[in-house]
């Protein structure tokens, strides 16, 4: 989903700005580089929706033992 969603502000961003503007390699560029923090910020905003509703952890553990064999 975030793919789409950065490909579509890419697109979206980068045509209009090749259109209405006179950049042309940074219109790419800045078309690129907003479409990816529109994804980034929807995939964050997702993520901490989740990291809410999530239970708490019910006991820590010691990291010695993750290492152990």
């Amino acid at each position: 989903m975030m793919q789409v969603a950065s490909s579509i502000g890419f697109g979206c961003i980068g045509v209009g700005l090749l259109y209405f503007t006179t950049l042309r390699e940074e219109a790419v560029m800045i078309g690129y580089g907003v479409g990816s923090l529109l994804a980034a910020l929807g995939g964050a905003y997702a993520v901490y929706r989740f990291w809410r509703s999530s239970p708490p952890a019910a006991e820590a553990f010691e990291a010695d033992t993750m290492w152990a064999s």
